[in-house]
């Protein structure tokens, strides 16, 4: 027998409040037929043939970095080696000791001494113009110049080179943000201008500009080193990276037959002359003739008559070329004594006036036939007696 329950009834017994009167019919959700398009079934991938192809483009992605590192380390390890090196390897100049110039006696001419050299990196300078301002008259410059090289582009300037110790000391001790010194070869004559045109001159970088220290530049010079080390674009050493040095050779030292005494006696004497005589300049050599060693060589100049007596611009005793004159007399008087052409206690009638060919010849200053011997004619500097010595020599001599 079958016994039918009313829900409301069989809730109330379970304990349920009922809600009072009778309840709504519920409905049943109505699908249309495009949301059931719409959501259609997706077929899912079984896990073993995704991971098949997980594993796959894993694969492919290993065999492209695999195969760039064999062409980077393998086939072009020298054109990426040499691009890395490029980039942070970093090599500076060695400069060469110059070598000194010396006298006979080994006296020093001209030698090598270390300067002080200032320098800014302008990104580092936090107040160019105060910073030039304080810089300005210590270094002798006008502020404009200085605040211009201030706040130039780029991480090194030059602001003076090769200055005193008391100048780099005074800028040391200024403590500015960016200005900073090295130390550069600086040339030294300790005899100041002492044969200063014979010897030449050097320019900032100690390349030969004139006289010797040009004529002789590939043996002073030496032969410049270099430091190569890795370091980053702000020069700051990479820890692994490598450091090489190759040092410099310097060169080698010159030594002249000049006395360095003789050469300031000559030199003195020579001043005394022009001054004396208000000459526009002289010059004076001294050598020894047995072995044709120079021994001194002087060029001074006074510019007008009457002026500062100082080193000539050049060396003109071997520059400029010079009609012998007088000077040639002395070769006719050697060679006549040498042969016996002539003796000192010879005397000869030297007449006011001596034809000889086409051409008659006479003296400087005008005389009266006068008997001279040879000491006479050189000391007078005689034409005439020149000539009849010459004469007594012969046509070959």
């Amino acid at each position: 027998m079958t016994t039918l329950v009313n829900p409301r009834n069989e809730r109330r017994a379970r304990g349920y409040a009922l809600p009072a009167g009778p309840q709504p019919r519920r409905r049943r959700p109505v699908v249309s037929d495009r949301a059931i398009r719409q959501y259609q079934p997706v077929a899912v991938m079984p896990s073993r043939a995704r991971f098949l192809t997980v594993a796959a483009a894993l694969g492919l992605v290993l065999a492209v970095v695999v195969g760039k590192l064999v062409m980077i380390q393998g086939v072009q390890h020298d054109r990426f080696e040499a691009l890395s090196v490029g980039q942070t390897r970093h090599t500076f100049k060695l400069a060469a000791t110059r070598g000194s110039i010396l006298d006979r006696h080994g006296r020093d001419l001209a030698l090598s001494i270390n300067k002080k050299t200032i320098y800014a990196d302008p990104s580092m300078v936090e107040d160019p113009l105060g910073a030039a301002k304080a810089l300005a008259p210590i270094l002798t410059l006008p502020v404009r110049d200085v605040q211009a090289k201030l706040t130039q582009s780029g991480r090194f300037v030059y602001l003076a080179r090769k200055v005193d110790d008391a100048v780099a000391k005074q800028i040391a001790g200024l403590h500015l943000a960016g200005i900073a010194s090295t130390t550069e070869a600086a040339r030294l004559r300790p005899a100041n201008t002492l044969a200063a045109n014979l010897i030449g001159q050097v320019g900032l970088d100690n390349d030969g500009l004139g006289g010797l220290e040009r004529q002789y530049e590939s043996e002073l010079k030496g032969e410049p080193g270099s430091i190569s080390v890795d370091a980053d674009r702000h020069l700051n050493r990479i820890a692994t990276g490598e450091a090489k040095v190759q040092p410099s050779v310097a060169g080698d030292d010159l030594v002249l037959t000049i006395d360095r005494g003789l050469q300031y006696e000559a030199e003195r004497l020579l001043s005394a002359q022009i001054v004396a005589t208000r000459a526009k300049g002289g010059l004076a050599l001294v050598m020894n003739t047995a072995t044709g060693d120079v021994l001194a060589m002087a060029n001074l100049s006074a510019g007008k008559p009457g002026g500062t007596v100082e080193p000539s611009a050049r060396n003109t005793a071997v520059t400029d070329v010079f009609e012998p004159g007088s000077v040639n007399k002395l070769i006719t008087m050697a060679g006549a004594l040498e042969d016996g052409a002539v003796s000192v206690g010879d005397r000869m009638l030297v007449p006011d006036r001596l034809k000889v060919g086409n051409h008659v010849f006479s003296d400087h200053d005008p005389h009266a036939p006068i008997t001279w011997g040879p000491t006479d004619i050189m000391r007078e500097s005689s034409n005439i007696g020149t000539i009849m010595i010459g004469q007594r020599l012969g046509r070959e001599r």
